[in-house]
């Protein structure tokens, strides 16, 4: 038995996984938006979350991205992947609008307004969702040990998919 075959193999299947969920991401977003551009947008928002999520992960002193540490990046998607959307899909309703109205808004402030407009929502949101994990952050014991950096990882990557909702997806939705 050797240690390093089954990391070796473990780290194929992961990259293989995620080649595949990416790509049934990006279709279901080209499917919800018929936009490639605004798809691309959202892919790349929650692309960015997810790697500064664990980027932020590392520089708050986390020993090692341990499996708990994966799985509590794994749950924070569903809110990453979430946060994408709505940004994403908000811009694209403004900025249709605005073409609709023939209106002179810069796409600039559009395209901030929509992003401002889901923020509000989106903070208390992330506030609400950080308030129910809290209790098992201080937990005791062996239990308390396994389960740190699961939610410390989450809470990461949820704190971060605030901020990166709202900036790159609005940088990104400018070009």
């Amino acid at each position: 038995f050797r240690p390093a075959n089954y990391i070796e193999l473990a780290l194929g299947n992961l990259a293989r996984t995620l080649t595949i969920a990416g790509g049934l991401v990006a279709l279901a977003l080209l499917i919800l938006f018929f936009n490639w551009r605004m798809a691309l947008v959202s892919l790349l928002t929650i692309i960015v979350s997810l790697v500064l999520g664990a980027y932020v992960l590392y520089l708050s002193g986390a020993p090692t991205l341990n499996i708990m540490a994966l799985a509590g990046l794994v749950l924070a998607l569903v809110v990453i992947i979430d946060d994408a959307i709505i940004d994403t899909d908000n811009i694209a309703r403004r900025l249709r609008q605005q073409r609709q109205a023939r209106n002179k808004q810069s796409v600039f402030a559009t395209t901030l307004a929509a992003v401002l407009d889901t923020r509000g929502t989106a903070f208390f949101a992330t506030l609400g969702i950080l308030l129910a994990v809290m209790p098992l952050y201080f937990m005791q014991g062996l239990t308390g040990l396994f389960i740190h950096p699961l939610i410390v990882a989450y809470g990461w990557a949820v704190i971060t998919s605030l901020m990166v909702g709202m900036v790159v997806a609005h940088g990104l939705a400018l070009l």
